[in-house]
């Protein structure tokens, strides 16, 4: 719990610090490593084959999926692909409350979108006003060298 209240509170620093710029693609990557590192870890944790089927039936695992994947001690890394049957991402967002990083960044994206509108349209009205005023200076002096041209 302590590790997915910490990992939690740094993917919503990091959304909300990266919310404007366009990140998903690379978002979504990221969270598919944490979710399996995620699950590394807990496979790491429960340590005997014994236990990680205790585990994994706390979770709420049907007996079938348990007996269908290969609880061996290889790899952690190796093994956090073969229970990602068993420990769905639904699993991780909803019983162990890992945030779920791309839905969040979706809607701070949104949000960020919302308030820059206003900024990027004052923006848009500052430069047209720059460019008018200076339109209506380069017309002054056309006009003026046209009458001047036209009169000499």
């Amino acid at each position: 719990e302590r590790v997915i209240t910490e990992l939690n509170s740094l993917l919503r620093g990091w959304i909300n610090y990266y919310a404007r710029s366009s990140i998903k693609m690379k978002l979504r990557d990221i969270m598919e490593w944490t979710r399996r590192r995620v699950r590394q870890y807990a496979y790491k944790i429960w340590k005997t084959s014994k236990n990680r089927k205790h585990q994994l039936r706390l979770l709420g695992t049907e007996e079938w999926k348990l007996k269908k994947s290969f609880l061996s001690s290889n790899s952690y890394w190796i093994m956090s692909l073969a229970i990602r049957r068993i420990f769905t991402n639904a699993m991780l967002h909803e019983r162990l409350k890992l945030i779920d990083g791309l839905r969040l960044y979706v809607e701070k994206h949104e949000e960020a979108k919302e308030k820059d509108k206003d900024i990027i349209y004052f923006d848009f009205l500052a430069k047209r006003m720059a460019d008018e005023e200076e339109g209506l200076e380069l017309l002054k002096e056309d006009w003026i060298y046209f009458n001047i041209v036209r009169y000499v």
